[in-house]
């Protein structure tokens, strides 16, 4: 399993950072894991003795930690079809993979340049349970692994009950804790600054014949800065959902990779160089922003409470956490296309428009309102909804790859999705006029038939 560079091109769900709850508790520590100071926990392998032989047929219940009515607590989860034999594996991941290494070296002089070139250190090791009787400490390697799979099979299960559902869509593989660094030596080459990928989780749509869901480790600048305190990314369901957004988009798409009109390399004159893949880049963050609502239940409030995502990433709430309305207005598509980077954020709840993650927010909170204009109540019919609409813009995406994608398209096909004969609802008219106002004053009239 040979994962590269691929990481930066991953989808991921954002950065954050968190804090470890310290528990009273003490764990004899069998393995640890290479130590990082960057790192806000040291990781290890609490069972280590597991590894060398084989698992449980059934995983059975396990205790896991999961962010449940605005903390992180500790709970039994039931893993149904979850084996660990070999790997620890169910019907939504085929493997679970941890203690994964790779070094990017660069060199820095006017302008950073790097090889391209990225060096793997060792080889990732397959992960094994061994006892359901035993609670994992909550940053052993089992813990993170248990919990996070746990929301991976909850995503999964959602998804199995929506109508149009794929029963051929992939198991992915899991892969928990990885050490992905980027060393900046000077010509001498010496190390005057390393990266180390953390607070972050992603998704990769393809490699090695699989995707997979990346978990990476927590940092001490998130401890630092006091942010998420008593929380990991991966204790929280609406993440690991998000992720799972991400594969049925790919799913359901049928885009595992992005091949239409590709940047403009040469430019060198400009900060930014924005082009048809930060627009389908823009719809995949709202597409698995949406996925997630629905996943878990298609109520406002679900990131409340959760530093930089409250607000910013809550589906339904019609305003970012600055105050500013979730609305694809002129100003906001120049600040996205813009070729300059605006000015750096003072927080990390304070929305960057220039970042897919924000722009597919916006998109994900009018998607949401349309399906639910749309005469369509119910989670479970806008949740059919969302898996037409992907099916739209893959049909889109193949279509014409000469022409170029904007968000009037990526719009035009939700609004497709629910009304194939282009005569919108009152409800429906008033809800792109709020959220989508270049494109109703683009093309709305000419395209559509409002009452």
């Amino acid at each position: 399993m040979k994962l590269l560079p691929l990481f930066l091109a991953a989808s991921a769900i954002a950065s954050g950072c968190g804090v470890r709850i310290q528990e009273e508790k003490k764990v004899e520590v069998i393995d640890q894991l290479p130590n990082d100071a960057a790192l806000a926990d040291r990781y290890f392998v609490q069972d280590l003795d597991c590894q060398a032989k084989g698992g449980l047929a059934d995983v059975g219940s396990q205790s896991i930690f999961q962010w449940q009515e605005g903390a992180s607590r500790s709970t039994k989860f039931a893993f149904d079809g979850t084996s660990a034999t070999d790997t620890l594996k169910s019907s939504a991941v085929s493997a679970t993979f941890y203690d994964f290494r790779q070094v990017k070296t660069c060199v820095d002089g006017d302008l950073e340049t790097c090889d391209g070139e990225s060096k793997t250190i060792g080889t990732e090791r397959a992960l094994r349970i061994c006892t359901q009787a035993k609670a994992y400490d909550r940053v052993s390697v089992e813990g993170v692994a248990l919990s996070s799979l746990a929301s991976i099979n909850q995503a999964e299960a959602f998804y199995r009950g929506i109508e149009g559902q794929q029963t051929s869509i992939l198991a992915a593989y899991l892969l928990v804790l990885p050490s992905i660094e980027k060393q900046v030596k000077d010509r001498s080459g010496a190390v005057v600054k390393r990266e180390i990928s953390s607070d972050n989780l992603a998704y990769v749509s393809e490699f090695g014949g699989s995707p997979v869901f990346v978990v990476y480790p927590k940092s001490r600048e998130a401890v630092r800065q006091g942010l998420w305190k008593g929380l990991n990314l991966w204790e929280i369901p609406w993440v690991l959902a998000h992720e799972y957004g991400h594969h049925v988009f790919r799913t359901h798409t049928g885009v595992v990779s992005f091949t239409r009109n590709a940047k403009n390399l040469g430019l060198a004159l400009v900060d930014r160089d924005v082009g048809d893949e930060d627009v389908w880049d823009a719809a995949n963050e709202g597409y698995a922003d949406l996925f997630a609502y629905y996943a878990l239940g298609g109520k406002t409030g679900q990131t409340d409470g959760l530093d930089c995502f409250e607000k910013n990433r809550d589906v339904g709430s019609p305003v970012f956490a600055d105050g500013r309305v979730k609305a694809l207005d002129r100003e906001v598509l120049g600040l996205y296309f813009s070729e300059t980077k605006g000015p750096p954020r003072a927080t990390c709840n304070e929305p960057n428009l220039q970042d897919e993650h924000a722009i597919g927010a916006i998109i994900a909170h009018g998607i949401a309102r349309l399906f639910g204009a749309s005469g369509e109540g119910d989670v479970s019919s806008q949740s059919a909804y969302l898996l037409a609409w992907s099916r739209r813009l893959g049909d889109l995406q193949r279509a014409d790859r000469d022409a170029s994608l904007d968000f009037d398209a990526v719009i035009e096909e939700a609004l497709l999705t629910v009304a194939p004969n282009k005569d919108l609802n009152a409800a429906q008219c008033a809800v792109v006029k709020a959220v989508f106002p270049a494109y109703a004053e683009d093309r709305l009239a000419d395209a559509f038939k409002c009452p």
